[in-house]
């Protein structure tokens, strides 16, 4: 199995491919089954059984300006307006994990950029985002 150093994110509209990277240890799958237990009245058990969801916590390394941007890798801008979109199918990211595998993710409701250098913008700005997306399994 193939496994790469970053992930591609691309609108679920279509358009262009980007690829991030993902920092070392900083790429976190939670699989959570929602639903809820209790018991009736009659003391019996009442499950309600939801849709099954894996949370994708990654940190990712985002220049300004990447070095590599003929290779495909995306800038800040780009990452933030993959972001920004709210509009389906837009926003209904199709998500490359880092094994080749493609899925496809909505942008949960935070994330969080800190620059790692001490520039703001220009070739040397760089940011560590911290993002979690949501996939909804059938």
């Amino acid at each position: 199995m193939a496994t790469n150093r970053y992930i591609t994110l691309q609108s679920g509209s279509g358009g262009a491919v980007y690829r991030f990277r993902v920092l070392a240890d900083e790429f976190v799958v939670l699989r959570e089954r929602s639903g809820k237990v209790g018991l009736t009245i009659t003391g019996k058990v009442d499950q309600q059984s939801g849709p099954v969801l894996n949370r994708y916590q990654v940190t990712l390394k985002v220049y300004d300006q990447d070095p590599e941007a003929a290779s495909g890798f995306g800038n800040i801008g780009d990452l933030r307006s993959l972001l920004a979109l709210t509009t389906p199918p837009a926003n209904k990211l199709v998500m490359g994990l880092p094994t080749g595998q493609t899925i496809r993710v909505y942008v949960d409701a935070r994330s969080v950029e800190k620059n790692i250098t001490y520039m703001l913008d220009g070739p040397q700005a760089c940011y560590r985002v911290g993002v979690e997306f949501v996939e909804v399994v059938p």
